[in-house]
């Protein structure tokens, strides 16, 4: 029996550095019936350039997501970060 996957739709382009950091704003859709629960998080970011935080902030600003400080942080190294909003 075949299982289904999630499936992710890129809804913009927020950031990008021009040379290999490309940050998007979309949507994963899981399998089953993800339309009858809430979502745990409004956001996730995995290993974001500092220099891209201003504009993903204001980024989610602007789609209604408010409270945009981080509930988990944990530093990979100098330059990443992982946040969940």
């Amino acid at each position: 029996m075949s299982k289904t996957y999630a499936s992710k739709s890129l809804k913009e382009q927020v950031w990008t550095d021009n040379e290999s950091w490309t940050i998007h704003r979309g949507k994963l859709t899981s399998r089953g019936r993800p339309q009858n629960i809430d979502p745990l998080f409004l956001a996730v970011g995995e290993k974001l350039p500092l220099s891209a935080l201003d504009s993903v902030k204001k980024n989610m600003q602007d789609n209604g997501i408010s409270q945009t400080y981080p509930v988990a942080s944990s530093n990979f190294s100098l330059d990443h970060q992982l946040y969940l909003c």
